[in-house]
């Protein structure tokens, strides 16, 4: 099921567009290949450019990270969340109908996973913040509440904690799906 879910937004999202809202240096409007500098390995900051982009098969690639990418995939790394989260967060986003099979429509926060311990949910909060761009209807008072309610969860015993992680991700998502979508955030 997640399978169809996945290759119907990889018909319908272009992966230069994605790079462009991750904040890549490559031009959308460009459809032929094209170099550019990735973010996503080492420190950060890429000397030169390391990754190509290839519209034919909606992906590209970076030899610095040694890994193929496609629209999914580069949010999944990117904002440092999982597969089904990006798929929910575009289908959303693009106001894709649910397929006939599809059952999974109660939205559980995939931050809450009984595999991950708290320190990697920490973790992954943390990287999930730093996907969100300032600006728009992102606010620095929104971004710094946020990283302050961050910070006290971690002081809290495991199973208070865990419920304000879910809290945490329920609005950090809605924020990152205003950004994609451009109406405001769920309150």
């Amino acid at each position: 099921m997640w399978a169809k879910r996945a290759e119907r937004i990889r018909q319908i999202v272009r992966v230069a567009d994605i790079l462009e809202q991750e904040g890549f240096d490559v031009l959308g409007s460009n459809d032929g290949e094209q170099q550019f500098r990735c973010h996503l390995h080492g420190t950060g900051q890429d000397n030169k450019p390391s990754a190509r982009l290839y519209p034919d098969t909606n992906s590209w690639y970076c030899w610095g990270c040694q890994k193929a990418r496609d629209p999914i995939s580069t949010i999944r790394d990117a904002r440092g969340v999982t597969f089904r989260e990006v798929v929910r967060l575009l289908e959303r986003s693009l106001n894709l109908p649910p397929l006939p099979e599809q059952t999974d429509e109660v939205e559980t926060p995939l931050i809450l996973s009984a595999e991950e311990t708290l320190e990697q949910q920490f973790q992954r909060m943390d990287n999930l913040l730093r996907s969100l761009r300032v600006g728009g209807d992102t606010s620095w008072r929104f971004l710094a509440r946020v990283w302050w309610v961050l910070d006290e969860a971690r002081a809290l015993p495991e199973g208070h904690a865990r419920q304000m992680l879910g809290k945490i991700h329920t609005a950090v998502m809605s924020e990152l799906k205003a950004q994609w979508t451009g109406s405001p955030p769920t309150p």
